[in-house]
């Protein structure tokens, strides 16, 4: 029995990351670059295996064909200042942009990730900074 699927060279100028795509269902901070502006619609809890261990993590979920985003306290805390929602039904509806921050932390290292803006915010700024109320270090990794 032969194979009758075509085999297409790749551009030796692709990045391997484009040519291996991460299979995750999450948004990953190389799905924001650029920025998006995104639309929330809801939030679900899921089991995320990070590193081999399953945590229930909080989802946040968008409008439109857009990966969800997993929260970590500090995403949440600026969701709150941007938005001034104290419940998860009063995020819905609420417009704010993913953008990949290069300074996030993960353990020692300088990993990046994604962080959430003001939609009215200018590239590469936040509208307000939230301290950590923890040390600077996510509670998962930046996808």
């Amino acid at each position: 029995m032969t194979d009758e699927r075509a085999s297409v060279p790749l551009n030796d100028d692709l990045p391997l990351d484009q040519a291996v795509p991460s299979k995750s269902k999450y948004i990953a901070k190389e799905d924001c670059e650029p920025p998006l502006l995104v639309q929330i619609a809801y939030m679900t809890q899921d089991d995320v295996e990070v590193d081999g261990k399953v945590d229930s993590c909080a989802v946040l979920h968008f409008n439109g064909d857009i990966k969800p985003l997993i929260l970590n306290n500090t995403n949440k805390e600026l969701l709150k200042v941007l938005t001034g929602a104290q419940t998860v039904g009063q995020l819905r509806g609420h417009h704010v942009v993913l953008w990949v921050d290069p300074t996030i932390m993960f353990g020692r290292k300088m990993v990046g990730g994604v962080r959430i803006r003001a939609a009215n915010a200018q590239p590469g700024t936040q509208a307000a900074y939230v301290p950590p109320t923890q040390d600077s270090h996510d509670d998962i990794p930046p996808y």
